[in-house]
């Protein structure tokens, strides 16, 4: 007599099971990508073309001073191009990326900073650099140096030398007046490359990228104010 009991305590957990489906996934959480330009092509006009996935590629207008509107993207990996791209596949004949970047999963807000150099066969070639939003503090300059040699850094009567890849953050805590700076190749020859008075903090941030741009090693810079540039 105590098979009923059971049999409807079994329907009773099967349709519970049917009512509820299969668990729901989570949808992956949108990221931000804000896009500048340290150098253009000659004669380009600054237009690329970004996609994410399949997706009909849009067109951005790259600023040489200042980082674009975040770019919302659901996926983890971003491409640019210099026309315009369909919805689906990249086509075997068609437009190929000149960038792509893949952004870290654990990054809600990356810059993407491009620049072009010439290779040796004198064909234009298109480089990034990445970074997080928390590698970029408020109030601070950040000094990349992204040339393939040693650079130095004369600041505020200080000497530090600055390897390939590596940074140097000047904070307004730290840095609290102007400043005299001098940038310097270090090989063959110490060679002054930059030299001005800095000033950081005014509630701005503000980025020093030092590398070989149109052939000659050289300093660009940008910026990132509270309100961000068009």
């Amino acid at each position: 007599m105590t098979t009923k009991p059971l049999s409807i305590i079994h329907r009773l957990i099967g349709l519970a099971l049917v009512l509820s489906g299969p668990p729901v996934t989570a949808a992956p959480e949108a990221r931000e990508v804000a896009v500048a330009a340290l150098s253009l092509p000659e004669g380009s006009d600054g237009l690329l073309h970004w996609r994410t996935a399949n997706r009909a590629s849009v067109a951005m207008q790259l600023s040489t001073r200042y980082f674009s509107e975040p770019v919302k993207i659901d996926g983890g990996s971003l491409r640019f191009y210099e026309s315009p791209v369909p919805e689906g596949p990249d086509p075997e004949n068609g437009p190929k990326p000149v960038h792509s970047l893949t952004v870290p999963a654990d990054a809600k807000s990356v810059y993407l900073v491009l620049w072009t150099t010439l290779g040796e066969d004198q064909a234009i070639r298109w480089q990034g650099k990445t970074f997080s939003e928390a590698d970029w503090l408020a109030d601070s300059m950040k000094v990349f140096n992204v040339s393939a040699e040693d650079i130095g850094i004369e600041a505020g009567g200080k000497r530090m030398r600055l390897l390939p890849g590596k940074s140097f953050d000047f904070r307004a805590t730290e840095w609290r007046e102007p400043f005299p700076v001098r940038i310097l190749s270090l090989e063959p020859e110490r060679k002054t490359l930059f030299s001005s008075t800095w000033r950081v903090g005014e509630g701005r941030r503000e980025l020093c990228f030092i590398g070989r741009f149109n052939n000659a090693v050289s300093l660009r810079s940008l910026l990132d104010l509270n309100t961000r540039q068009p």
